[in-house]
């Protein structure tokens, strides 16, 4: 990995494979290298920076938290699903819910349509984010996002 990378979280998942999140990248740990297995286009983090927030385990599938999304990896298959975006009053004219990985690496996100995540928990199933705006509750079993409303 390279040092410019600035590592966000380091996970254990229940194979006891490791997750690295560092800055716009994911990578697995393999005897000691580090391999990149996911990676926003170069589009995407030309106008803002894109974060790995953290990671989260349930039912067989891995949830990292990203500025304006969650990648979803399904452990079991070995391979990574489609990305759930965020929906907040800054994004709601876009698409959140991607179809397929390539139509979200085309979205071309800039700094007004972002979210500044401030954390993330795992909750019975439910990964609960606190982002500038907005909260949300997103659903590990049917993969849905759902803004709470504010108090």
């Amino acid at each position: 990995m390279p040092d410019s990378r600035s590592v966000s979280f380091v996970f254990k998942d229940s194979g006891q494979c490791i997750w690295i999140g560092a800055d716009s990248e994911l990578f697995t740990v393999t005897d000691g290298t580090a391999q990149k297995v996911y990676s926003y286009n170069i589009h995407e983090t030309v106008s803002q920076k894109v974060y790995f927030y953290n990671a989260h385990e349930a039912d067989g599938r891995l949830f990292f938290v990203a500025t304006d999304r969650i990648v979803v990896f399904d452990n079991i298959q070995q391979t990574f699903l489609p990305a759930v975006g965020f929906e907040s009053e800054e994004t709601r004219s876009l698409n959140v819910q991607f179809d397929t990985e390539e139509q979200a690496k085309h979205l071309n996100f800039n700094s007004e349509q972002t979210l500044s995540v401030n954390g993330a928990a795992l909750v019975d199933n439910i990964i609960l984010i606190a982002a500038r705006t907005d909260m949300y509750a997103f659903d590990t079993k049917s993969l849905t996002m759902t803004v709470c409303p504010r108090p």
